[in-house]
């Protein structure tokens, strides 16, 4: 029997939508198909200066290389 979990999806960051569509974008060009395009500052549904500092202030610090 199936186990059902309760939990909210998770939602993928800012930084993750752009690299997928970046990705989706390279596998296009490469088919020789016509890319989608990436939408404009301040059009609709582009993602905002206030959404690109809010996933800054979430995003995983890089790890220091030590030197050995």
């Amino acid at each position: 029997m199936e186990r059902i979990s309760k939990m909210a999806p998770v939602k993928r960051g800012l930084y993750a939508n752009i690299n997928a569509k970046q990705k989706r974008q390279a596998a296009q060009k490469a088919a020789g198909r016509k890319v989608e395009p990436t939408r404009k500052v301040g059009s609709p549904g582009a993602p905002t200066k206030k959404a690109f500092i809010q996933s800054a202030k979430t995003a995983k610090k890089p790890i220091k290389k030590s030197r050995a």
